[in-house]
Formats: C-alpha cells, sequence, structure tokens
C-alpha cells in the first residue's frame, strides 16, 4: 500500500507525505483526542485534533515543520563560529 493509500485508509485523503510521517501524526492525533473523552459540547462531531486532518493548508505546514525543523534550530543556535551546541538528543532530529 503506497503512501496515498494509507492515508485515505487513515481518513487522511490529502496527506502529502511519507507513511511514517502519517504515522508520527496519527499516534499525534491519538494522543491529543479529545473525542471520547466528555470533554466536548453536545453537538460537537469531533475534537480539534481530529478536525485538522481535514484541512490540507495545515497538514502541509505541519509536514514543512517537520522537515525543516533541523535547519531552522540549527541556523538559530550557531555562533559566529561555527560552534553548534548539541544540545538536543539525536532522537529529536529522528523523522
Amino acid at each position: 500500500m503506497n503512501a496515498r493509500e494509507e492515508s485515505h485508509a487513515a481518513g487522511v485523503p490529502n496527506w502529502h507525505g511519507a507513511p511514517d510521517e502519517l504515522e508520527r501524526l496519527l499516534l499525534a492525533i491519538e494522543h491529543h483526542c479529545g473525542c471520547h473523552t466528555g470533554a466536548l459540547p453536545p453537538g460537537t462531531p469531533c475534537c480539534a485534533a481530529h478536525a485538522m486532518l481535514g484541512d490540507v493548508r495545515v497538514l502541509d505546514h505541519l509536514l514543512y515543520g517537520l522537515r525543516t525543523r533541523q535547519h531552522f534550530w540549527r541556523s538559530e543556535w550557531t555562533t559566529e563560529l561555527g560552534a553548534h551546541p548539541s544540545a538536543l538528543p539525536d532522537s529529536f532530529w529522528a523523522s
């Protein structure tokens, strides 16, 4: 199954990312889901985390942020001498 087919099966029809990125997104949605907690007002179809899945712009911006975070972090934290403080663990950069 390719990424597009997997995204449709997961209920994300306009996913432009890779399958592993979709898996990470769905885990984050599951973690922040409020659909079954009773916290939603009556008549609300789904929580904000699930509602986000229908907005292609939001999904594309999330992908952009995920894919470029290392570049921006390094450009912000590189000193004039070129030294780079390695304060973040390698798992932060894993995609």
